[in-house]
């Protein structure tokens, strides 16, 4: 009989992160499983980025090269309602099979070991845990964590209540190749269902559904479900018309519950849906599941090495996860059910339509907020990094963050680089701002200029198109700025100037393509370049969510301000790109939390 620390029933994204976190404590985990890996598990796949920060610190990180940035939402009903929005947090598109086999090969490095058999019993005697499998082998441990998912033969060993309960729902998913935008997640209803539709990995489409037993009972099989229920809606129809499946056939699971659930049953702590499930359309099931495993590791470490006892670590975790999860384990229960009555979902489309922002709050409602990581720059995306944004709210959004940097004196920082760039220089001089946004930093500098005069050719680059409406309307008594629209990250843009510009920009930018940027800009500027950009701190932080109150700004710019500080640098950072750029640094931190950094050309 093999004795461990800990056993882990169950190896989905819930029991491989706790197993992970528990290994790299120092302790013996063993993770039971049934299958093999890779393999694929019928998933909305989905995951928030919420649960980012935890992930890295296991060690998995998912590239936004790799997998789709997800930041768009579609709601549309059978009558052809639709509903669009922006997610708040946002998500990555990934398979389970591509995250499951990540984490596996992590709790490998990790020191877990693993054993492929089924579990049909566990129960705690004199202070041990016995866990025996269908191959008749029986295991020990001094700590026994559920991780098996929605229902397993363990649940009818436990007692469970929800396990006598029969099944309502059943889940279907497949693979296909459809044409759709990698960047956007599709919600769709039917009657007795509803089908999710997102990207993944290796430009595939995710298509999974939630059906009713009863609505599904008529039909002959999943392909026929597939072809002739959901094509009640008109919109995901016409999208599965010409799909080809990349599956040889639908993955079907049954016996779905949302039935409630206790987090410790017969003193085995359980993560993931073993602990509770909420319903798919939130889009939250995957972060939830590990977002379980994040509160439950410290807590049993501490069980572990004996300092906190097995009541009170199961207290503190049920109590934890309730803070954590309850409210949006209710309202997705509550969001399932008016979804699944025509009527109400009729009302709710037709709610939505008329008050467009609502269903953002609704999304959070069910989603959390990771604790900002200031230890290294946030890859989240910002809403304006769509480059085909336009509207009032871009337009708006612009015009608060020129008013901001006005009143903070932000813009001043550039004009200091430039003026040390410059010298004693009176000639004819050739300014390029890179993402230059509505102007403003160009206007001023034109204001600079003349007050000095100075003969400045001013040039603004930016890659959206409105932002260079915009700020062309708004530079009409500026004959000496003019504006373009391109893509200065693409290799091949060359412009050949004095002094380039980047104001609140390269923190748009991950490290590879800022530094490719700056290495290109320093073989097409003459005297030199000035950086102005953010720096990233806790108290920065804290002071924009003030400016945010005091000049009532939109969504777009609270919700990119955040995440721009998130993405913004240290002192630690520039100096390591000056050595990889092998120059001199030369980096000031100025007021407003910024950072001037002028790169000279001698």
């Amino acid at each position: 009989m093999e004795n461990f620390d800990v056993i882990v029933i169950g190896g989905g994204p819930a029991g491989l992160s706790a197993g992970i976190g528990l290994a790299r404590a120092g302790h013996r985990v063993t993770v039971i499983e049934k299958h093999g890996y890779p393999r694929h598990k019928v998933c909305g796949e989905y995951l928030s980025r919420e649960i980012l920060p935890f992930l890295e610190t296991l060690g998995i990180w998912l590239p936004p090269a790799r997998f789709p940035a997800i930041s768009k939402l579609n709601v549309s009903t059978p009558d052809g309602r639709m509903a669009q929005a922006h997610l708040p947090l946002g998500g990555i598109g990934i398979s389970r099979f591509e995250l499951d086999n990540l984490l596996y090969h992590a709790a490998l490095d990790a020191g877990c070991h693993f054993i492929f058999e089924e579990v049909l019993q566990v129960g705690l005697a004199d202070g041990q845990f016995r866990i025996g499998t269908r191959n008749g082998n029986c295991y020990t441990a001094r700590l026994a964590i559920g991780a098996y998912g929605r229902k397993s033969v363990v649940d009818h060993g436990l007692k469970r209540d929800f396990a006598g309960s029969g099944p309502k729902w059943l889940g279907v998913k497949a693979h296909y190749r459809i044409d759709i935008e990698p960047d956007r997640v599709g919600l769709y209803l039917f009657p007795g269902g509803y089908c999710g539709v997102s990207m993944v990995e290796g430009g595939l489409v995710n298509v999974c559904y939630l059906a009713s037993v009863k609505s599904f009972a008529p039909f002959r099989n999943p392909e026929a479900f597939t072809r002739e229920a959901l094509a009640k809606n008109t919109a995901l129809g016409q999208l599965l018309s010409g799909a080809q499946m990349d599956f040889e056939r639908p993955l079907v699971i049954s016996d779905i519950s949302f039935a409630k659930k206790s987090r410790v049953e017969n003193n085995v702590l359980m993560l993931g849906d073993a602990a509770q499930m909420i319903h798919p359309l939130t889009g939250n099931g995957m972060a939830m599941a590990i977002g379980s495993a994040e509160i439950a590791v410290p807590l049993a470490d501490g069980f572990l090495r004996g300092t906190i006892p097995l009541g009170e670590f199961h207290a503190r975790y049920d109590r934890d996860w309730k803070q954590r999860f309850g409210s949006r384990v209710a309202f997705g229960r509550l969001l399932g059910q008016i979804m699944l009555n025509r009527s109400w979902s009729r009302f709710g489309m037709r709610f939505l339509q008329w008050f467009p922002g609502i269903l953002p709050k609704l999304v959070s409602m069910t989603h959390g907020h990771p604790k900002p990581d200031f230890s290294r720059r946030s890859d989240l995306p910002e809403i304006m990094d769509d480059f085909a944004l336009k509207g009032a709210e871009l337009r708006d959004a612009l015009n608060k963050i020129a008013r901001i940097n006005q009143f903070l004196g932000g813009n001043r920082v550039t004009l200091q680089g430039v003026s040390a760039l410059l010298g004693s220089c009176k000639g004819p001089v050739h300014i390029v701002d890179y993402g230059c946004g509505n102007g403003d930093m160009l206007r001023q500098l034109a204001r600079w200029g003349r007050q000095r005069r100075l003969q400045l050719q001013l040039t603004g680059i930016d890659a959206n198109a409105f932002t260079i409406g915009v700020a062309n309307q708004q530079s009409e008594q500026y004959p000496e700025i003019v504006y373009r629209c391109a893509d200065f990250l693409k290799s091949d843009h060359r412009e050949d100037c004095d002094i380039a510009l980047f104001t609140l920009t390269l923190h748009h930018f991950q490290d590879p393509a800022l530094l490719e940027l700056l290495e290109r800009m320093k073989a097409t500027a003459r005297l030199g370049i000035v950086v102005n950009d953010l720096h990233r701190s806790p108290v920065a932080y804290r002071l924009f969510k003030t400016i945010c109150a005091v000049f009532g700004l939109n969504r777009m710019s609270r919700e990119d301000g955040l995440v721009s500080i998130l993405r913004g640098f240290t002192g630690n950072d520039l100096a390591r790109y000056c050595k990889i750029l092998k120059i001199e640094p030369n980096i000031r931190w100025k007021w407003a939390f910024r950072y001037r950094w002028i790169i000279k050309n001698t």
